[in-house]
């Protein structure tokens, strides 16, 4: 199986753990009677039987996805992603990093 997941690098969340987050933090604002969530992160996964790639989202709960290809053993593993949506999120986009490269983005809730 070949993998083509360099081909939409702008489909791809950033490794944070290399890039940082974007832009300095501002002061939160005040708005009476909305929830908003806008979280940016990763976080270390492991495999599963099956070929799955597990991870666990903050405020989001666990989620596993089939990986493309076999995932050799001792492999490091690390899923980085952002909600979509402005003040209520709408879907939850994940990229999957294979000992630092891509391999590949997904969207494990809602829609993008």
């Amino acid at each position: 199986m070949t993998c083509t997941c360099q081909t939409n690098a702008s489909a791809h969340v950033p490794d944070f753990s290399v890039t940082g987050f974007r832009g300095a933090a501002a002061a939160p604002v005040q708005l009476e009677g909305i929830q908003a969530l806008d979280l940016s992160f990763c976080v270390e996964a492991s495999t599963a039987a099956g070929n799955q790639i597990c991870f666990s989202v903050p405020v989001f709960g666990r989620f596993c996805v089939t990986s493309p290809i076999p995932i050799p053993a001792g492999a490091q593993l690390r899923a980085c992603g952002e909600t979509c949506g402005s003040f209520i999120p709408t879907g939850l986009k994940v990229t999957i990093y294979l000992n630092g490269n891509v391999l590949f983005s997904t969207v494990v809730w809602g829609s993008c």
